[in-house]
């Protein structure tokens, strides 16, 4: 199986993984994006949140600066209102309110409290942030067996080797235009791709292909069509839980996709 093929098929593996190592330890330091906006998204953003029309008490807690003018005093959860607010045991200071019918576990308070005892530091999203220590992360997968092709095989090898396996066979080129075809845009290759292909013995063909598949509107349609799924876009509902009821534009959002 060529590497390339490899490479990117293993990118949710990577993520796994990374998920996994990220959460050895119950008290690693906490991450705001994975761990943090998911829990003020669900319960706190439809009322303090970005929508103004929405918004209680005048209090947003997606803006750092104003979260921690009113609400969070840095490395110290116990005199943060937020905490109190969760924590409370009063039905009138209780946030959520029970009227909304959510009610945070222990597991997700003890997260705020140790967020905010680390200094409530906030992130933008992941998809804004460079990629950081590649390396050190390269490094930390054994190197035995690695072929050598691309460093991101060894990732792939230490999965497989944990599970008492191996490589399969290297398919032929037929197999694979087939395979990479149907994965990237949902539908099989032509009979002139295929012929194309197993006839371009040039050095480079495997990225070659690839790339075509990249650049093919196939590849923009399948994968803008599950994207518009996995965000469960919709015309009415599907963002409240960042604090938007209505979306006027929200077609713009599919045609853009």
């Amino acid at each position: 199986m060529s590497s390339i093929y490899r490479s990117y098929l293993v990118f949710a593996a990577v993520l796994f993984f990374v998920g996994t190592v990220a959460c050895t330890s119950l008290r690693a330091e906490v991450d705001f994006n994975r761990q943090i906006r998911p829990i003020l998204s669900e319960f706190c953003f439809h009322c303090h949140g970005p929508d103004a029309n929405q918004r209680k008490a005048e209090l947003r807690l997606d803006l750092e600066q104003e979260a921690k003018r009113s609400s969070i005093v840095i490395n110290k959860s116990a005199e943060s209102e937020l905490i109190h607010r969760v924590r409370s045991n009063d039905s009138d200071l209780l946030m959520p309110p029970a009227s909304s019918g959510k009610t945070l576990s222990k597991a997700q308070m003890d997260l705020l409290s140790q967020w905010i005892d680390e200094g409530a530091k906030y992130s933008d999203h992941w998809a804004f942030q460079p990629i950081g220590q590649s390396n050190q992360l390269l490094n930390s997968i054994p190197k035995n067996d690695w072929s050598g092709e691309a460093p991101i095989d060894r990732f792939l090898l230490q999965k497989l080797s944990a599970a008492g396996l191996t490589y399969s066979k290297e398919v032929s080129r037929n197999q694979f235009i087939r395979r990479a075809t149907f994965d990237l845009t949902g539908l099989p290759p032509t009979w002139d791709e295929i012929a194309a292909y197993e006839s371009d013995n040039a050095e480079g063909h495997v990225e070659r292909l690839i790339d075509r598949l990249l650049e093919s509107l196939r590849y923009g349609e399948r994968w803008g069509r599950h994207w518009l799924d996995i965000a469960r876009y919709a015309d009415t509902h599907g963002g409240a839980a960042i604090g938007f009821t209505t979306f006027p534009f929200a077609y713009t959002y599919r045609d853009y996709v």
